[in-house]
């Protein structure tokens, strides 16, 4: 799946990926989420687009760059693009018995 503005995307019983990386930050504020239950995804994000990835994993497992989190919990990564004050992409991510992959280019 390609990205869309502002777009909810749902992999449920089943594989998909998610491609982000066509983004665009501007002044306004751009949220996106990503649902992964019983399923596996690989969501691809941009490094040079300002982010902000808020992930909530149940019973799952989430690979993210430079972290992994298994069973549960909660985890906030920022791309290294990211500047404090500035306009980023915010996303979204549950992960509910399965698991996700966080990949970077």
């Amino acid at each position: 799946m390609l990205y869309s503005e502002g777009g909810e995307y749902d992999i449920i019983f089943g594989t998909g990926e998610i491609d982000l990386r066509d983004a665009k930050v501007t002044d306004k504020k751009l949220y996106s989420e990503v649902n992964v239950i019983f399923g596996s995804g690989t969501v691809r994000i941009n490094p040079e687009i300002p982010t902000v990835i808020k992930i909530s994993s149940v019973f799952a497992e989430s690979k993210l760059p430079g972290k992994t989190i298994n069973f549960m919990g909660d985890y906030t990564f920022k791309t290294k693009s990211y500047v404090e004050g500035e306009p980023f992409f915010r996303l979204e991510i549950d992960v509910i018995f399965g698991s996700v992959r966080i990949i970077e280019d």
